[in-house]
């Protein structure tokens, strides 16, 4: 059962790092229409 917490833990972490801080609110919508609006 620890095993399961610590991967859990780790997946999030990595998944937090690698998306900026978990910045999913204007920061991605923005990233992908300005690629469309520019």
């Amino acid at each position: 059962m620890i095993y399961v917490v610590l991967a859990f833990l780790a997946i999030s972490l990595l998944l937090y790092v690698l998306l900026a801080g978990a910045d999913f609110g204007a920061g991605i919508i923005e990233l992908f229409s300005s690629k469309e609006n520019h």
